[in-house]
């Protein structure tokens, strides 16, 4: 089980959502999905993301991300979330503001 943020160019608004799910303590993993063309250009911004413990960044290839929704089928195969006993959706422009929100 894990959650999956795809993204794009919207590193403000992760690091938003991200600073939101410390300070309420998520506990649960995931995956922020991000184009690889834009991963490769803002390497640096990426790798310093203080990222909740078990959340990675993951790239997706430039021509499966068209859309979110490519974004997220790529994902579901190569990081094998069809095995996963559930998969959550959460955007970038959410601000969690329950702690323990995940697994409550």
């Amino acid at each position: 089980m894990a959650f999956l943020l795809p993204t794009r160019k919207r590193l403000p608004a992760v690091r938003r959502f991200l600073r939101s799910l410390r300070e309420m303590g998520i506990a649960t993993p995931g995956y922020i999905l991000v184009n690889q063309i834009e991963l490769d250009r803002e390497k640096h911004a990426y790798e310093t993301l203080d990222l909740p413990k078990d959340w990675k960044v993951v790239g997706v290839p430039a021509e499966q991300d068209t859309c979110m929704f490519n974004a997220l089928r790529y994902a579901w195969k190569a990081l094998g979330a069809d095995t996963w006993p559930w998969v959550g959706l959460v955007t970038d422009d959410l601000i969690p503001g329950t702690p323990g929100w995940d697994t409550s």
